[in-house]
């Protein structure tokens, strides 16, 4: 079972513009939502927990903001949890642009990696019989 959750986690932290597009749907006017869709397609990649942050802002003017500091970028659990915390979207924004790191090269490509990466050492664990651990 935790092998289960160790691997749902791995493919949940990965999102694409459609999940980023989300953001966009959110928005009450149609030139920030045609403005947000345009800056999405610039980006390949979006870290789902990032998205969520960016979902919660109050304004569809830090949310425009949000999506274009998180395209391509990968972020830790602590660096949202400790970004979420600010009190303003500004501040948040202002958190999120200098939190993360850029994804380089073919995004599709190195997030494959990563989760390849990451099934192994699951396999290994549960091979050596550490599926609690898993």
């Amino acid at each position: 079972m935790s092998v289960l959750v160790a691997l749902s986690a791995v493919m949940a932290q990965a999102a694409g513009r459609q999940e980023a597009s989300e953001v966009c749907t959110s928005m009450s006017f149609d030139s920030d939502r045609n403005y947000c869709i345009s800056a999405i397609s610039k980006y390949d990649y979006f870290d789902q927990g990032a998205i969520n942050l960016c979902l919660g802002m109050s304004f569809d003017s830090g949310k425009k903001e949000c999506i274009s500091n998180i395209g391509n970028k990968t972020y830790d659990p602590y660096e949202l949890t400790n970004c979420e915390k600010n009190d303003f979207d500004s501040s948040k924004n202002q958190c999120l642009k200098g939190a993360g790191r850029p994804i380089q090269g073919h995004v599709g490509c190195l997030n494959n990696q990563d989760i390849i990466f990451q099934l192994q050492i699951l396999e290994g664990m549960v091979y050596r019989g550490e599926n609690g651990r898993a």
